[in-house]
């Protein structure tokens, strides 16, 4: 996980991945299924970014493939359980 989060912290983004992400982000606005070929390869948002380290050590976030996965797909998944709360005043 350390191996492939490290390798990639920092890469900068080409125009066309901004644009890649963009639509993804739109296709999930829309409602519907992200097709294949728009699927994150190297170019990712934040969580995105996380699923990609655990799925480098075998841990899949289940998500519901509109779009991109979101942090409430980390936090819906059966696998995934808290174990801090942090609480704002």
């Amino acid at each position: 996980m350390a191996v492939f989060g490290v390798d990639r912290l920092g890469d900068r983004f080409a125009p066309l991945e901004i644009l890649k992400i963009a639509i993804r982000i739109a296709v999930g606005r829309l409602g519907r299924k992200m097709p294949k070929f728009l699927g994150a390869k190297d170019e990712f948002i934040c969580s995105e970014y996380a699923a990609k380290c655990f799925e480098a050590v075998g841990i899949e976030i289940a998500w519901d493939g509109l779009g991109f996965i979101a942090p409430s797909d980390f936090a819906a998944d059966p696998k995934v359980r808290a174990i801090a709360k942090f609480q704002t005043r």
